[in-house]
C-alpha cells in the first residue's frame, strides 16, 4: 500500500479484528471524512483563540455484507478505501468534487 500523504494511515489489524467481533450485531460502518483547509491558519491555535474554523465532512455508509468475511478481505477493503481517498484527496483542494 502506498504511504498517504493527505489521510491517517489506517489501523488495519484493530480494524479486522472490529469487524470481526461486530459483524454479527452492527450491520453497517459509517466511514467519516474531515477536510480542513491547508490556505488557513492551523485549526488548533484558531480554535484555542476561540476563532471559527471551517471543517468540511463527508459521511459514507457501508453494508457489512459488502466486506468479505475473511480477515484478508476485510483488511484488502479498508487499504482500497485509504488508497482511494488518498488519490481523491491529491487532487483536491480542500472541496468534495469527486465520489470518495
Amino acid at each position: 500500500m502506498p504511504v498517504p500523504k493527505n489521510v491517517l494511515v489506517p489501523r488495519i489489524k484493530g480494524f479486522v479484528k472490529a469487524v470481526t467481533h461486530t459483524r454479527t450485531f452492527i450491520p453497517v460502518i459509517y466511514d467519516c471524512t474531515f477536510i480542513v483547509s491547508k490556505s488557513e491558519p492551523s485549526p488548533m491555535l484558531r480554535i484555542l483563540k476561540g476563532i471559527p474554523y471551517t471543517v468540511k465532512v463527508q459521511v459514507k455508509r457501508h453494508k457489512m455484507e459488502e466486506l468479505l468475511e475473511t480477515p484478508d478481505g476485510i483488511a484488502q477493503w479498508c487499504r482500497d478505501t485509504c488508497v482511494a481517498k488518498g488519490s481523491v484527496f491529491s487532487h483536491q483542494s480542500g472541496c468534495f468534487t469527486g465520489e470518495i
